[in-house]
């Protein structure tokens, strides 16, 4: 892959804090892969021929060229131990962010090569490739809130869905935290078909969160998991702008972080 953009982020440092630039050398044209290939499913059945069972993704590999800011300047033997220790010091995947191109997408990554190319006199570019440990990018993290601490009815939230993956989506985090003397918590959402999630009986003024691995953590303990309906199925989201219906009074936050195919 090659970026029109120079600048760059990876691991929350940016490029012109370590002195360097993207490039593309001679005739690099751009090819821009932002998303793993699909790899279909077969099922031989004998006198049946094959049949298709779907398809799986995998993951997608960032290459890129870069350089010092100033091209006449060289490596030197510091230089490239800092460069290293920035790009590849550990196993994890971290952020690699190219703003002006992608702006609001974040590629999770782990660089798995580091190549030098140079002359005599150190004025070289280093090719590097990146694996991601997801098939999709990723926008980065949003968090929106809701105030219904005077919510004595029901009350009509929008959320958004701008994951273009798949059918639905489920917020990476959804947290409420009850107000007053309310003791129940109830989601309908009627982008899908009404499915509805709730608790009740809670303690007063306790906090929920459910994670988008269905992992419920709570204030008081275990004790409120007893409470849920296990409507779990109500937080998956249709793309598209979805309409929730909250009852109770509530402060209410949803974190999103979408795979998205750009």
């Amino acid at each position: 892959m090659s970026f029109l953009s120079t600048k760059f982020e990876y691991n929350g440092t940016s490029s012109d804090e370590m002195g360097v630039r993207l490039i593309r050398v001679g005739e690099d044209t751009i090819t821009q892969v932002l998303s793993s290939p699909k790899v279909l499913s077969r099922d031989h059945v004998k006198f049946k021929g094959n049949f298709y069972q779907g398809a799986d993704t995998s993951f997608y590999t960032l290459s890129m060229k870069i350089m010092k800011i100033n091209e006449e300047e060289h490596f030197t033997q510091d230089d490239r131990m800092e460069l290293l220790r920035w790009l590849n010091n550990d196993s994890e995947f971290h952020p690699f962010i190219v703003r002006e191109d992608f702006p609001g997408i974040e590629f999770i990554v782990q660089i798995v090569k580091v190549q030098f190319t140079t002359n005599a006199i150190g004025q070289g570019w280093y090719e590097i490739e990146a694996e991601s440990n997801h098939p999709y990018p990723l926008t980065s993290l949003e968090t929106i809130e809701f105030d219904l601490s005077n919510n004595t009815g029901t009350t009509i939230i929008e959320l958004p869905n701008n994951c273009n993956t798949a059918s639905y989506f489920v917020p990476n985090i959804m947290e409420f935290t009850l107000v007053g003397n309310a003791t129940s918590f109830n989601l309908k959402n009627l982008t899908n078909s009404g499915l509805v999630l709730n608790f009740n009986n809670l303690p007063l003024l306790e906090t929920v969160s459910i994670k988008s691995s269905q992992e419920i953590l709570t204030g008081s303990g275990v004790e409120a998991i007893s409470k849920f309906n296990f409507g779990y199925n109500a937080l998956e989201m249709p793309y598209g702008l979805n309409r929730l219906e909250i009852t109770g009074k509530c402060t209410l936050k949803f974190q999103l972080q979408y795979p998205i195919q750009i």
